[in-house]
């Protein structure tokens, strides 16, 4: 797992952060993060494995009963919406 408060956005190809400047992104099961730091905006993702990602959504108190985000906050998040399979997480 890594914990990339501080890299998203800053290094690494392309901003995508510490397990790609590193070369390891195949080699990490857990990706998270915060949009706070680096984006300026709020919130935070976490990214992997369906099953662990399943889990942690429906057994995780931040998860469960999370505040609303203000309607202008993922506009700040789309120049980033792609996952590592390229799939965009914007279009659904």
């Amino acid at each position: 797992m890594v914990d990339d408060a501080h890299g998203l956005g800053v290094i690494g190809e392309g901003g995508r952060g510490t397990a790609s400047y590193f070369g390891l992104e195949d080699q990490v099961d857990v990706i998270m993060g915060t949009f706070s730091k680096s984006l300026a905006s709020l919130g935070g993702f976490m990214a992997g494995k369906e099953r662990v990602v399943d889990y942690v959504r429906h057994n995780s108190r931040p998860f469960i009963f999370p505040p609303p985000f203000p309607p202008t906050a993922p506009w700040r998040w789309r120049p980033f919406g792609s996952s590592r399979s390229g799939r965009s997480w914007w279009s659904g």
